[in-house]
């Protein structure tokens, strides 16, 4: 019975090539997208799961807020540990903190600068779940000097050798011995380092237990829910206890809050994270629904190319259920045929998949794991197996097996079926969802055009951010910026505390006689930033070396901090502001800047007040317009030249600006793939269908040509019900284009404006390919000799 099943399946494939690849082709490539999105997906969602007691892990947050919006800030200051411990002991059982920071490494010659360290208490590897391949968790850090490293930072400096009890130096001031070799993680997580100092090297530094002095990630761990509501309830009586005083005298309150450890990944909206991951559960919702919507797409497809087969194998039907088949038997037949073809697509889509994920990881930066290092997809491809072969089978063979034989022997087959109205339904959703895909391809490249070409208020061209991380160089700043301007390779230079699309931190400022106080960002400069970043002036003056008072008495406010302060430009000079966080004198505004973008565009622009500051943690450097080769090998020899051994760290502008919005760039270039992906898909099932159109109409085509109709009557004939179908559904995607776009382009502050070209556009092109498609379908069954149509029988 089952010899002679398959006997059958495999003649009606091979006899029906044609529709078999189709189905196959359109299937496999469905299913292929489908799992690459499902291991993305399952990637995202495992950020932080493997730690043992990740359930009663929180992070200590802070909350402020600017221009009446709340935000959260992800790090605090070294003494919020001990005082919480010491406060709540009853209700938190276990407190760690993670200190990160970017230094020099040394190991006989080798010396590089790593960017993902961090210093951490003795409990971080018992506090956490971060295996240990070498060491003991328990005892790796309780050791002064001792460091942990990564298998791959090991590797770095000591090849494949067991680098534990190894010396290495850290910042040309602390030899640090390996006190253990960090496992590959068995999930992702927030943290993201290289290496783990022990934090005793700065634990009793005075800068490091200053309340005001953040930079550090404090964890906590907790017994249950009730106790996270106890303590979130009883902080603004813990923060008045440390903070009291100071909040009085600034006029303004920072909150603290609890943060779950595995919801840290996906609040990507954290201020001052620094070496923390990010994602965006949105971002999961989107490229989730597109797989969902490409597996629908992809099933569709194979259903309505099914239906559409019904009517040619009824005669088949007839006969075997004339010769005794059951109806069970032919149901059956049906079933197993959709899921030995399902079978072969999903091996071919699981084939398509791993061959591809590698050129999607290199060409997109995601990272998506291998598709045999996703445990969950033994459960999910037999269920979607099973899903896909039992809706694409069960149609046709249940209704098929379900029909009387004299009925169907007699012609009457019509009269019975109702997959028509089926096939135009799914052809107008499959058309709907590509041409919806489409639009929001359209959006989103429009939206990263929109953010490369706006004026963000200053020029990023040829400016190079130098990190001055060299003890020597931070100690002759001056000197260094002097000798750099003296080479014809440079333009001008500034020493900066932050950068757009960098750091940028806050304080309250107050205006003399007033009483209400407000929240701005700040930034300390030399008098060369305007210069070196090409920002205007508006009103006043900038900086200058002839006013040596700018030192001590002076600050400039940008455009947005003036205006909510209630001035105009001119009226803000001469006013006296307090920024109550550092300073206990007035200074006086001398200038107003434009407006410029420090931060990303997804962001509204914030009050600035600028400070002065002859040094900074950044050199912003102009080349002039020269080799631009020639004068980063001109600034690295005069680096080199101090004779620190820390290797300079620099990016041009251009990119740090561009790093903002890796995750829109990601988005657009995979909305652009897996649109051509769901229109190929969509084009593939409409390409069969107007060929098994045409060859239904084959004899009616010759009649109709041998009574005169010309070859353009006759493509029109055979097109005009296909084209009515994807007509209706450019109708249907443009209003749910426009409602989806509105919803992803709300996380943009400023964004392109919606052009109805960006909808009609978009259904054109796929109008346009669609109509070449059946078209040149229709015009090559209208132009076949009459004769061979005729003659069949």
């Amino acid at each position: 019975m089952l010899q002679n099943f398959l006997r059958v399946i495999f003649r009606y494939l091979l006899r029906s090539r044609f529709f078999t690849i189709l189905n196959m082709l359109g299937l496999s490539v469905g299913l292929a997208c489908c799992l690459i999105i499902f291991s993305f997906v399952k990637n995202e969602l495992s950020y932080d799961r493997f730690h043992k007691q990740g359930n009663h892990i929180y992070r200590v947050i802070r909350q402020s807020e600017m221009s009446n919006m709340p935000y959260n800030i992800g790090i605090t200051s070294g003494p919020y540990a001990g005082a919480l411990q010491q406060d709540y002991g009853d209700r938190i059982q276990d407190v760690t903190r993670a200190f990160v920071f970017n230094g020099m490494v040394q190991y006989d010659d080798k010396s590089f600068m790593e960017e993902r360290l961090l210093l951490a208490d003795k409990n971080f590897f018992s506090f956490f779940s971060y295996p240990l391949a070498y060491g003991d968790p328990a005892t790796a850090l309780s050791v002064p000097g001792s460091i942990v490293l990564t298998r791959a930072l090991s590797r770095k400096y000591f090849g494949e050798e067991n680098s534990v009890g190894k010396m290495i130096r850290l910042d040309n001031e602390y030899d640090l011995q390996v006190a253990g070799i960090m496992d590959d993680l068995p999930g992702n997580t927030h943290l993201q380092f290289d290496a783990v100092a022990t934090l005793s090297l700065i634990e009793k530094e005075p800068w490091f237990n200053e309340w005001w002095n953040n930079g550090t990630n404090t964890y906590v761990q907790v017994a249950s829910a009730e106790d996270v509501s106890f303590l979130e309830s009883n902080f603004p009586e813990f923060m008045n206890k440390y903070f009291g005083k100071d909040f009085e005298r600034v006029g303004n309150r920072i909150g603290l809050k609890l943060e779950p450890l595995e919801e840290i990944y996906f609040n990507n909206d954290t201020r001052y994270d620094q070496n923390i991951a990010h994602g965006d559960k949105r971002y999961i919702y989107i490229f989730g629904s597109i797989g969902i919507l490409l597996i629908i797409l992809a099933a569709m497809n194979y259903i309505n190319l099914a239906t559409a087969q019904t009517s040619q194998r009824s005669k088949e039907v007839g006969i075997r259920k004339t010769l005794g088949s059951t109806q069970r038997s032919i149901a059956i037949q049906f079933l197993s045929e959709s899921l030995l073809l399902c079978t072969i697509s999903l091996l071919i889509g699981v084939a398509i998949a791993q061959l591809t994920i590698p050129l999607f990881n290199a060409n997109f930066g995601v990272s998506i794991p291998d598709i045999f290092n996703t445990p969950e997809l033994i459960y999910f491809l037999p269920l979607l197996l099973i899903l896909i072969s039992g809706l694409a089978g069960s149609y046709p063979s249940f209704l098929l097996s379900s029909l009387k034989p004299i009925r169907i022997m007699k012609g009457q087959l019509k009269s019975e079926m109702h997959y028509l109205m089926l096939r135009k339904i799914l052809i107008v959703f499959q058309f709907s969802i590509s041409v919806f895909m489409i639009i929001a391809t359209v959006f989103v490249s429009g939206q990263l055009a929109y953010m490369r070409e706006t004026d963000l208020g200053f020029s990023p061209n040829k400016v190079a951010i130098v990190r001055m991380n060299n003890p020597v160089i931070q100690k002759q700043q001056k000197a260094f910026k002097a000798e750099l301007l003296a080479s014809r390779f440079f333009e001008s230079a500034s020493l900066a505390s932050g950068h757009p699309g960098g750091y940028y931190d806050a304080t309250t400022v107050n205006v003399e006689g007033q009483e209400e106080n407000t929240r701005m960002r700040t930034l300390w400069a030399d008098e060369g930033l305007l210069t070196t970043m090409n920002i205007s002036i508006v009103e006043g003056r900038f900086f200058a070396k002839e006013f040596p008072a700018d030192s001590t008495f002076s600050v400039v406010l940008n455009e947005t901090a003036v205006r909510q302060l209630g001035w105009t430009p001119e009226e803000a000079l001469g006013k006296r502001v307090k920024l109550a966080q550092f300073d206990s004198v007035y200074q006086q505004v001398i200038g107003v800047v434009k407006d410029y973008h420090f931060t990303s565009l997804k962001e509204r622009i914030e009050p600035l007040v600028i400070g002065y500051r002859p040094n900074g943690r950044n050199l912003l450097v102009k080349f002039s317009e020269t080799n631009l080769q020639d004068a980063v090998a001109s600034l690295e020899k005069l680096w080199g030249s101090y004779q620190t051994g820390f290797p300079m760290k620099f990016s041009f502008m251009d990119d740090t600006l561009g790093s903002m919005y890796v995750r829109e760039t990601v988005q657009g270039k995979l909305f652009s793939v897996f649109s051509v992906i769901s229109l190929g898909i969509a084009c593939l099932g409409i390409l069969g269908l107007a060929s098994f159109m045409a060859e239904q109409r084959r004899k009616e085509i010759g009649i109709r040509k041998v009574l005169g109709a010309t070859v353009n009557q006759l493509s029109v004939l055979l097109m005009k019900d296909l084209m009515l179908l994807v007509l209706v559904a450019n109708l249907i995607s443009i209003p749910v284009g426009y409602w989806a776009i509105r919803q992803w382009s709300e996380n943009f502050a400023y964004r392109v404006p919606l052009n109805p070209l960006m909808f009609i556009s978009g259904a054109i092109s796929v109008l346009f390919i669609a109509a070449i498609i059946i078209g040149v379908n229709a015009s090559r069954t209208a132009m076949e000799n009459p004769v061979k149509s005729l003659r069949s029988e």
